[in-house]
């Protein structure tokens, strides 16, 4: 009987995968045990609300970030760890830069402190208005799919008050 080769290298991905995944919640855990536990999360008032989600948003980043930048530093980490983070850290970079852009152009367009959130395959745009006609929400969109090439049906447009 002979076994299908083919299915090797999936589970060899799948378990890197695996492992990277708790590795660097180790890191994390270990880092986060010597540090203080975050405060629990406030509630915001509505006027607050774009700043505390884009605070939170910032704050996660920076949590990853630092524990991907751990994981990088550690002499005990595996160059496929390694490789793994650097290419999550830039990741995380790039989709930085498009939300900065994309929030900055808003802005300038008028839109009162936008807030922008990109993943590898879905955006979501916060924006503080009573309500969005077709032609705004189609400005809108047409920013967020040219900046990122990410296509229409994956942007989500979000107004709030």
């Amino acid at each position: 009987m002979t076994k299908d080769m083919s299915v090797y290298p999936a589970r060899l991905c799948a378990a890197v995968s695996g492992v990277l995944f708790v590795l660097v919640l180790a890191v994390g855990g270990l880092r986060s045990a010597r540090e203080k536990p975050p405060a629990p999360a406030a509630t915001h008032p509505p006027e607050n609300a774009l700043s505390a989600f884009a605070s939170d948003r910032d704050s996660l980043r920076a949590r990853e970030i630092s524990q991907l930048e751990a994981a990088l530093t550690d002499p005990a980490s595996s160059s496929s760890l390694v490789e793994a983070a650097r290419a999550r850290m830039m990741d995380l970079y790039r989709w930085m830069e498009l939300e900065a852009t994309i929030s900055e152009v808003l802005g300038a367009r008028g839109y009162e402190l936008p807030v922008v959130t990109v993943h590898s395959d879905s955006v979501n745009v916060v924006v503080r208005s009573d309500g969005l006609d077709a032609e705004e929400a189609g400005i809108i969109l047409e920013l967020v799919v040219r900046e990122t090439g990410i296509s229409g049906g994956n942007v989500k447009i979000i107004p709030i008050n």
